[in-house]
């Protein structure tokens, strides 16, 4: 089995490398034997930094084209709760058998937001989930801050089809 892990930026600070530390634990732990694939935005400093780890680490690279970012703009103004994507999402999704979404407050739809009638919020990492279930792939949120979310529709659905994976 090979599990991915997605979400954050890099180990930049002891939260992060501790939520890659823990769901690398917690796999080894709950899985058995697999490949363990770490998509890194900061491949150099989460290289060193997660040295000592038994996985892989494989470079991300965020391509955000002017047409790529004139659509997309597009789509928040439209209040659409999809965009293109600027990460090799198929690159990803094509090297895993399951994907442990992780991170921070990366589930979380700020108060300000919520507030409002309509509000042009949009994550990434709810599109790429949402496009990984779609094809196949299982999905594991961890150590994620999750909710409130609003009228977020699109995370609801994710996190419901999440709960039959462990």
């Amino acid at each position: 089995m090979r599990v991915g892990l997605y979400g954050i930026y890099g180990t930049y600070n002891f939260g992060c490398e501790a939520i890659v530390r823990g769901a690398v634990n917690f796999i080894r732990k709950n899985f058995g034997e697999c490949d363990i694939i770490y998509f890194s935005y900061s491949y150099e400093f989460d290289r060193k930094a997660l040295g000592d780890l038994d996985i892989k680490i494989v470079p991300l690279e965020n391509k955000r084209t002017f047409i790529v970012r004139a659509i997309n703009k597009s789509l928040s103004i439209m209040h659409c709760e999809k965009r293109l994507f600027t990460i090799p999402f198929k690159k990803i999704i094509d090297q895993i058998d399951i994907i442990f979404s992780i991170g921070g407050d990366i589930y979380t739809i700020p108060a300000y937001l919520r507030k409002r009638e309509k509000y042009p919020y949009y994550n990434h990492l709810v599109n790429f989930c949402d496009e990984a279930i779609s094809r196949g792939k299982k999905v594991v949120v961890y150590g994620a801050s999750v909710g409130p979310f609003g009228k977020y529709t699109i995370l609801r659905k994710i996190l419901d089809s999440t709960k039959d994976i462990y």
